[in-house]
């Protein structure tokens, strides 16, 4: 997901069970991601009558003095910790999945700034509630990142807490900053992998794993938001891109504007709500087909539809159209997916390259 506005923010200290690694002269963190299931942010066709589930890559934290173990989002569209408390409220005003709730109370390094936080995502009108807090951040070995800054919610439009490491220059709020800082890492980036069976993966804090990616990173100059060039449907259909793109690992979508949705959702037949049955994607083995101009990706067809749970033989479309997101674009999970991507906050540069599936590690220190 992506931040469109903060208002007054907060510092929180956190325990994680990422284990530090030494190789090759250099330090890296490294968390294990797992996939896991939760509720779609909006039911999407009523004719349809499903309640669907989509799929988050968490990781678990152990925040404050009892190191508490907090299951948080990936997040690579936002920049910030952000935990819910005792008694909030998740998506539709539900309970917050177990083992998702931070407990202040448990920890006597706790800090709460009593600044209330407000912000608001997409075009505004999902929002997160809560306070600015600080806690320290552990790990496995006893290291530890004293005093980290993050929000604490007491009311939440999203299913979870979530991790947000795109780049901040933030030393206190960033975890990848703050890591650097600490002495944990040697450089401040990150890396993220998403393995072959859709439920797992890796987040490495200041390294690359070259065994994870074909071929060689396409570089681009930015701390985020980058020009493509243009989208190709699976009949051929070459539309350009005309505004900048971010690739968000906590959206479940891929966020165009209006005109490409529409001839996607065209071409396999879909209804307006992005339902479609099963066997117009199934047949032809079809791909969108991103020129991203350093690089060109294949995201198939049947990564951004998928089968309702509880529908068989009926698919829906993992799209949204930029009027939910504030008029960007953003590449999410099904783009994800085909990508090893890497970040480096030294040199503000992207890098990404399509994605090797395999057991082999090759982690090294950032070069570019």
């Amino acid at each position: 997901m992506v931040l469109l506005k903060t208002t007054l923010v907060a510092l929180l200290a956190a325990l994680t069970t990422a284990t530090p690694i030494e190789k090759r002269s250099g330090k890296f963190l490294v968390h294990q991601l797992q996939a896991t299931q939760v509720p779609e942010i909006s039911k999407r066709d009523d004719s349809l009558d499903f309640e669907d589930t989509t799929v988050r890559y968490t990781t678990d934290l152990n925040i404050g003095s009892s190191k508490e173990s907090v299951k948080v989002m990936i997040d690579t569209g936002s920049w910030r910790l952000n935990v819910p408390g005792p008694g909030a409220k998740c998506l539709r005003y539900a309970s917050c999945p177990a083992g998702s709730v931070f407990h202040p109370d448990k920890s006597n390094t706790f800090h709460n700034s009593t600044i209330q936080y407000i912000s608001t995502y997409g075009s505004g009108e999902t929002s997160v509630t809560g306070f600015t807090v600080h806690d320290n951040l552990f790990f496995d070995n006893g290291d530890e990142i004293p005093q980290f800054e993050f929000e604490v919610a007491n009311k939440t439009d999203f299913e979870m807490g979530w991790l947000g490491v795109r780049y901040s220059s933030e030393p206190d709020a960033s975890y990848v900053v703050a890591a650097k800082r600490a002495g944990l890492v040697d450089h401040a980036g990150f890396s993220l992998y998403l393995g072959p069976d859709g439920q797992t993966g890796t987040f490495i804090v200041g390294g690359v794993d070259k065994a994870k990616y074909e071929g060689e990173l396409a570089f681009y100059d930015t701390d985020y938001f980058f020009q493509g060039k243009s989208v190709t449907t699976g009949d051929g259909n070459v539309i350009p891109l005309t505004r900048q793109i971010g690739i968000d690992s906590g959206n479940p979508r891929l966020a165009f504007d209006q005109n490409i949705v529409d001839a996607i959702i065209e071409e396999v037949g879909a209804d307006k709500n992005g339902n479609v049955p099963c066997v117009n994607i199934w047949t032809g083995n079809k791909n969108l087909t991103l020129d991203l101009g350093e690089i060109t990706i294949d995201v198939p067809y049947s990564a951004i539809f998928t089968e309702i749970s509880n529908n068989p033989g009926w698919c829906h479309g993992q799209l949204e159209n930029t009027d939910k997101t504030g008029n960007e674009q953003y590449l999410g999970l099904p783009f994800v997916r085909q990508i090893y991507l890497t970040q480096d906050f030294d040199t503000k540069r992207l890098g990404f390259a399509p994605v090797k599936h395999t057991d082999e590690s090759n982690i090294v220190d950032f070069w570019f």
